[in-house]
């Protein structure tokens, strides 16, 4: 502001200049009084700037100094009012109040503008960080008491001991039977797979399953051919399948096939077809389920009381 008052006195000096010019080359002795109403346009103008300046000069002195003391104040008032309200509304989790703002924070926001009273507005808002849950948990486990270092001679005794164990698991897994068993597929190829006397039929048919990429099914099985004995039969779910190819000869003509059959199940899905064989054939047709489940459990436990050995005298 002073400036621009600066750059406007400066011009009208500068104008004055080159009228007095303009007159002496002119040869006009004296020069034309302006009118009075410029007179009083330039004087209020001029006064005007003079009166902004002293008033901007008196408010950075003295004003200034005082409307910063009034805002820290304020500032600090407002704080320690927020940190009151937020120390009286944690102990209630459910619900939370804010508080009113008082006068003192209308005068402060008023001053600051329409920017502090939406930042107060949110500082109020926010609500008070939730307290420290209060857990009854169980003390932690004391630390295990540090073992005491072992001799050499204990060393020696300890290596030796899992020396020993791994020589016999290693004797143990040698002693298991293995076979090397050539299957038959559905397609004409074959595929040889290493069967322990562990495993049973189903687990040599999830290795088959794997490797051909088949659907799954319940019907697939491993199914023995015999030529000499004009024989055909499934291997059972839980039948042993190494202990069944050990009593073959070396120059047996036997095969294993991997096949699906629909049959495999059938003693369990039809049973009056194995049971009631010499009755008619509608009857057996019109069978329901629960008889059915009948049939089978009859047949169970007359197997098992025909099996049973007799009591001792």
């Amino acid at each position: 502001m002073e400036q621009t008052c600066d750059d406007i006195d400066e011009m009208f000096s500068n104008l004055l200049g080159e009228m007095d010019m303009l007159t002496q080359s002119l040869g006009v002795e004296t020069v034309q009084t302006p009118s009075p109403k410029e007179t009083n346009k330039e004087f209020s103008f001029t006064v005007g700037f003079k009166d902004l300046n002293e008033s901007l000069n008196a408010l950075e002195d003295k004003d200034l100094d005082a409307l910063m003391a009034d805002l820290v104040a304020d500032i600090n008032e407002v704080e320690q009012k927020t940190l009151q309200a937020q120390k009286t509304t944690s102990g209630n989790q459910q619900s939370v109040f804010t508080q009113p703002s008082t006068g003192s924070d209308n005068d402060f926001y008023s001053k600051l503008g329409p920017c502090a009273n939406i930042t107060g507005q949110f500082k109020n808002d926010l609500p008070p960080p939730p307290p420290a849950p209060d857990l009854d948990l169980p003390p932690p486990p004391p630390p295990p008491p540090p073992s005491e270092p072992l001799t050499q001679e204990e060393q020696e005794a300890r290596a030796k001991a899992d020396k020993i164990k791994l020589a016999l698991e290693k004797l143990k897994e040698a002693k298991i039977k293995k076979l090397v068993v050539k299957v038959h597929m559905f397609d004409n190829s074959t595929k040889s797979l290493m069967v322990d006397e562990r495993q049973v039929t189903w687990d040599v048919l999830d290795n088959l399953f794997e490797k051909t990429h088949c659907d799954c099914s319940v019907d697939w099985c491993l199914y023995e051919v015999y030529p000499e004995l004009q024989i055909e039969r499934f291997f059972e779910d839980h039948e042993n399948v190494v202990e069944v190819l050990s009593d073959w000869t070396r120059d047996s003509e036997n095969k294993i096939l991997f096949l699906e059959k629909s049959e495999k199940y059938a003693l369990f899905k039809n049973p009056q077809n194995f049971y009631l064989a010499n009755k008619g054939k509608n009857e057996n047709k019109e069978m329901n389920d629960k008889s059915k489940e009948a049939l089978l459990e009859v047949s169970q436990l007359s197997r098992l009381i025909m099996e049973r050995p007799p009591k001792q005298p």
